[in-house]
């Protein structure tokens, strides 16, 4: 069953999960509260002091890119990621690889601020969940400009998928494998200050979805 506890900042909403997680540890049920990577060691120190010690032992603070870790290592898919130079490297061969064919950007393909701007927009695209056949970037009248947008970010996620993914990706890959790790059986999932979440992460947050 999916809950939603809406109200203003201020309003004890996040006092309600803890009064709730606390229940749920005197029964000896585990949760999991998930939240930003900001907020998680405020959240640990609220959790503590609200529910005591004793509740570390049934529940547990996390973001969704650390229980993405999590879910990869219990499931054995253990998928190799860019590190910052191997992404730079990639977007450089996906640009390179359409020299001759952009129609915007070709006289600045060999620019590094091609590249540094087109890896933001990667990220961009990847947390905001635009799928390479988004239909937005299908539309005859996005320009010139978006095209060669579009042509370099399939390029590139073409040749992660050849060698390495972009690390932005690690959320797509647990969400594959939640179901073999093991992790989300029997655990009551929480998620506080949602509000923060990329659009990639509440779609991850498919977690609530696939867990059984």
């Amino acid at each position: 069953m999916l809950r939603l506890i809406l109200g203003p900042a201020g309003s004890g909403k996040s006092r309600l999960l803890y009064n709730q997680i606390s229940a749920l540890s005197e029964k000896g049920e585990q949760s999991l509260l998930i939240v930003p990577d900001s907020m998680s060691h405020l959240a640990e120190r609220r959790l503590l002091l609200h529910c005591g010690n004793r509740v570390s032992r049934y529940a547990r603070v996390c973001t969704l890119s650390r229980l993405a870790g999590d879910i990869l290592a219990a499931s054995g898919d253990k998928p190799a990621f860019l590190d910052a130079g191997g992404r730079v490297l990639s977007m450089y061969r996906a640009i390179s690889s359409l020299r001759g064919r952009l129609r915007y950007f070709d006289e600045r393909a060999e620019r590094p601020s091609l590249v540094s701007a087109m890896l933001d927009t990667v990220n961009e695209f990847i947390f905001s969940g635009v799928e390479e056949d988004h239909p937005a970037l299908n539309n005859p009248a996005i320009g010139a400009k978006m095209e060669d947008i579009r042509d370099i970010y399939r390029a590139y996620m073409d040749i992660c998928r050849a060698s390495s993914l972009d690390p932005a990706q690690a959320l797509d890959k647990a969400r594959e494998n939640i179901r073999a790790s093991g992790l989300m059986h029997s655990k009551h999932l929480f998620f506080d200050d949602f509000s923060a979440y990329s659009q990639q992460k509440m779609r991850k947050s498919g977690l609530l979805r696939r867990k059984k």
